[in-house]
């Protein structure tokens, strides 16, 4: 939920009731609302949670609704639409290259131009499912492996600016 207010010392009083009730609350324009002041923007918003802490000061088990199922086909389509752009400039490009006699693209062509697309968005949804635990692995410092891949990554950027 999000709460606004007029001044400041009104929200801030207003999060530290919702803090004491064992709710999560914090100020979410205290920047901006000291830069142009809060008639500027609207007001300084506040966002508490819904979920107040259980007597021990735990958070109580939230059943979640996600389904990976979905997650996955959500990134799958995503990453089909963004590559089908490149797919159509290549075809137009290799169109555009032919000569003018030619017949144009056979259906076979256009399957697989089709298949080599859903390909790469295959590869994007994966990667795109993958990136939490690769941003986790590259972050490490410790481990050698990482400062390798973090050598294969970077080297390919200096040798083209070389």
């Amino acid at each position: 939920m999000i709460a606004r207010f007029d001044t400041w010392e009104k929200a801030s009083v207003f999060a530290v009731e919702m803090q004491e009730e064992g709710r999560h609350a914090v100020i979410l324009d205290e920047g901006t609302c000291f830069l142009w002041g809060p008639p500027a923007i609207g007001g300084v918003r506040v966002m508490i949670s819904d979920i107040v802490l259980d007597e021990d000061g735990e958070w109580p088990e939230v059943e979640t609704t996600e389904n990976e199922f979905l997650n996955a086909l959500r990134t799958l389509i995503a990453a089909f639409a963004a590559s089908s752009p490149a797919l159509l400039f290549g075809v137009l490009a290799i169109e555009r290259a032919r000569d003018l006699d030619r017949p144009p693209v056979n259906s076979l062509e256009v399957l697989i131009a089709v298949l080599v697309t859903a390909g790469v968005a295959g590869a994007f949804a994966l990667m795109g499912s993958m990136m939490p635990a690769f941003t986790r692995f590259i972050r490490d410092e410790e481990r050698l492996t990482v400062r390798a891949v973090r050598l294969l990554m970077v080297l390919p950027c200096i040798l083209a600016v070389a």
